[in-house]
């Protein structure tokens, strides 16, 4: 893990080297931002329970099971 931070930090500093520091600092800002948002994202879908995709609620007796057939 810490060669690919070495990497990031050495690829950012390369590509960033001729902006304006008000840019390269602008660019980090948003980066973490999208990054801090990704892992939220990730922690929301986690939490979230599948939804039911059937149609219909389950008739009594049903045990939740649905079939398709491939060869239609």
């Amino acid at each position: 893990m810490e060669r690919f931070r070495q990497y990031q930090r050495s690829a950012f500093e390369q590509i960033t080297a001729e902006w304006p520091a008000g840019e390269r600092l602008e660019f980090a800002r948003l980066m973490v931002k999208y990054v801090e948002s990704q892992d939220a994202l990730r922690t929301r879908v986690r939490r979230t329970p599948p939804a039911d995709t059937r149609a219909d609620p389950p008739a009594p007796g049903d045990p939740g099971v649905v079939r398709f057939d491939a060869s239609v």
